[in-house]
């Protein structure tokens, strides 16, 4: 039991540590094949990955700006945009209704002219069941394989790099986990426990009809992750095995290099030092670039 104990303090003596340092970063990785990562400091931000144009490889530091803000807040943004559509679903302005109408009328009309032409099968309740779990299978293995599997590497690399730059230690950068206790898998646990205090306290206590539990349930997780995540020790023990099994993996040698040169660029950036603003080191099929 004590031995359970001192587990449980070190996470949070750990995340308590984190608290009072004074550069705070946070990063996105993003999926596909080949994947990439963004990592945003307080006035600017970090690109890992591809050049658009000519598919090599390397990282750019770029301001932050209205569009790339709203990059960084994504999930935030998002769980409100889920609570605007189950409004308008519910209380729907004319507009949506006639657009409703209209796309349904073509619809109706386009199964009418198909449906002669499709044999009618039926099929039992449980070839139903067993078709949909194998379909669901399917589609969790195809996003592994299209996603997790391209996304994983830089997942590491956007860790890693987060860790080396708030230690103020980049040139031990190899050296960093990564697997971080502030990566979005430590909130799965708590996410749901929001959800449901968010519909508890707006359905039940409130009496709406579920206006703002998506908005909320975000409000509470911003709050922990402000001021007492450290706390949720749970939370982040699943994190780091979700992390360990799935969502990220061991970077690349070409990936360790672009991240520490990328990390460095941001640090200077944010420090208002001189920087160097875009590099590419490695070409699509991933041969040095030669200086």
């Amino acid at each position: 039991m004590t031995s359970v104990t001192a587990y449980f303090n070190d996470i949070i003596n750990k995340q308590l540590e984190y608290k009072k340092k004074p550069i705070k970063l946070s990063g996105i990785s993003t999926g596909g094949r080949s994947g990439g990562c963004f990592i945003y400091g307080k006035k600017h931000y970090l690109i890992i990955g591809k050049e658009s144009k000519t598919s090599n490889y390397g990282y750019a530091v770029k301001e932050l700006k209205p569009a790339s803000m709203f990059a960084k807040y994504f999930l935030f943004i998002f769980f409100d945009f889920l609570d605007v559509i189950i409004y308008i679903a519910d209380t729907p302005p004319a507009f949506v209704v006639a657009i409703a109408k209209w796309i349904e009328g073509i619809g109706k009309s386009i199964g009418e002219a198909v449906s002669p032409v499709i044999p009618q099968v039926e099929t039992s309740p449980t070839f139903a069941l067993v078709f949909s779990v194998i379909f669901m299978t399917g589609a969790v293995l195809f996003l592994y394989l299209f996603w997790f599997k391209g996304v994983a590497r830089f997942h590491g690399t956007e860790h890693r790099a987060i860790a080396a730059a708030e230690n103020e230690d980049i040139q031990n950068y190899e050296k960093y986990s990564v697997v971080n206790d502030r990566c979005g898998g430590t909130f799965i646990l708590s996410i749901y426990a929001y959800l449901f205090i968010a519909i508890y306290f707006i359905v039940f206590i409130l009496g709406l009809p579920g206006y703002g539990v998506y908005t909320l349930t975000m409000v509470l997780m911003f709050l922990e992750a402000k001021y007492f995540h450290h706390y949720n020790v749970l939370g982040i023990i699943f994190g780091r095995v979700l992390q360990r099994k799935l969502t990220t993996k061991e970077p690349f040698e070409w990936q360790n290099e672009i991240g520490k040169k990328g990390i460095a660029e941001l640090m200077k950036a944010e420090k208002g030092e001189t920087y160097l603003e875009k590099e590419v080191l490695f070409d699509k099929k991933l041969k040095r670039i030669p200086i």
